[in-house]
């Protein structure tokens, strides 16, 4: 490629991309949209196993016929998409992102039938294959927590969407003082015309009070009702109290596949024994009996546990002494590394045993971000 065209491609690239994502405006809700689709792809998984396991696997078929959930996953995942083309409005939005984490759920519970030419539902790739999915919407939710850069065209598509969710029949009396409170904010900080743009739509929102006519939808008094709630439970002080619990018994139990993990090494030349125990073969077992390099896998994976147990205990130890922002500077590494690395091996061993135990560790990690954001310097 001559130097000219390089150059041409170089600046598109920085035209278009700013941060790794690309320069277009964001949505103002985007943050709690992907928290719905995660709530959607989480939930979706989780029950659709454990449903299939109550029931023991059954099939929507007749003769050559099988409906897979797959073709629920698609067809929920068409509508979601129809749903942001025909209508507007924030109670779309939210109906689309739900339906797009479920959607997406039913479709990649079924990955393990499509990598494998024997249509293995129970391959022992698939858990990680469908973590991996879920961790990638995690990393991106977190990428979109942060507040974006304040420029004029972002600024100007937050003006117009605080004025569409205004008008929303759908809004109480508190949202609409909030979408007031906002757009006075962005009257004064952003550029002159846009500025001013803000402060008309304030105006009109202040004429066109009668659509907020003070009924308060159920949604609405529900959503308010659970936040009254559950902000007490999210002090400061409470907060650490469960954060530290939180850490301490994953310290235990890291702990505990530490030691686990010396027991695996020490006897791994006593193939014998670990069919005495009963321990299940899996496909690292060659002709289902165990090798060593099925016992080096498993103990690989609980030493993991066990160093990642260790930095929970100095968190653990580390709050209860006083020093705060160092412990939850250790649980943070910690929950990463967990969640990023060791838990793809563990769902390799135990598929989906330790999908809970998954999602209190992710909500750990959102107590320790929000924990860290607001109440320390």
């Amino acid at each position: 490629m001559h130097r000219p065209a390089q150059m041409k491609v170089r600046l598109l690239l920085t035209n278009h991309w700013q941060n790794g994502l690309p320069a277009w405006p964001r949505q103002s809700q985007a943050e709690e949209h992907l928290l719905y689709v995660l709530a959607g792809l989480g939930s979706s998984v989780l029950i659709t196993r454990s449903f299939l396991e109550w029931t023991d696997y059954p099939q929507i078929a007749t003769g050559e016929l099988h409906i897979a959930h797959v073709l629920w996953g698609g067809l929920l995942l068409f509508a979601a998409s129809l749903l942001l083309l025909i209508w507007r409005g924030r109670a779309v939005q939210r109906l689309s992102s739900v339906l797009t984490g479920i959607g997406f759920g039913l479709f990649i519970d079924e990955v393990g039938k499509f990598i494998t030419q024997s249509n293995d539902y129970f391959y022992p790739l698939a858990a990680p294959i469908i973590y991996a999915f879920f961790l990638l919407t995690v990393l991106v939710y977190l990428g979109v927590r942060h507040v974006p850069a304040r420029e004029g065209r972002t600024e100007l598509h937050r003006v117009v969407a605080l004025l569409e969710t205004g008008v929303d029949p759908g809004q109480s009396r508190e949202q609409l003082q909030t979408i007031r409170a906002e757009l006075a904010r962005l009257a004064e900080t952003a550029p002159a015309s846009i500025g001013q743009l803000a402060a008309q739509a304030g105006t009109f929102l202040e004429a066109e009070e009668f659509q907020a006519s003070g009924h308060d939808r159920w949604a609405a008094r529900l959503w308010h009702k659970s936040n009254a709630t559950i902000r007490p439970l999210l002090a400061p002080s409470r907060l650490r109290r469960g954060l530290t619990l939180g850490f301490a018994l994953l310290a235990l139990r890291g702990l505990a596949s530490g030691l686990a993990a010396l027991f695996f090494i020490i006897a791994i030349s006593d193939l014998e024994r670990w069919r005495e125990l009963g321990i299940t073969a899996t496909p690292l077992s060659a002709g289902g009996q165990f090798t060593t390099t099925h016992l080096l896998a498993v103990g690989a994976t609980l030493a993991c546990e066990g160093i990642v147990g260790s930095l929970f205990a100095g968190a653990t130890i580390s709050i209860l002494r006083g020093r705060t922002a160092r412990g939850l500077r250790l649980a943070y590494w910690g929950l990463l590394l967990n969640l990023t690395a060791v838990r793809l091996f563990v769902l390799y061993f135990n598929q989906f045993d330790v999908i809970l135990t998954t999602l209190l560790q992710f909500a750990l990690l959102l107590g320790v971000l929000r924990y860290r954001s607001r109440h320390l310097a």
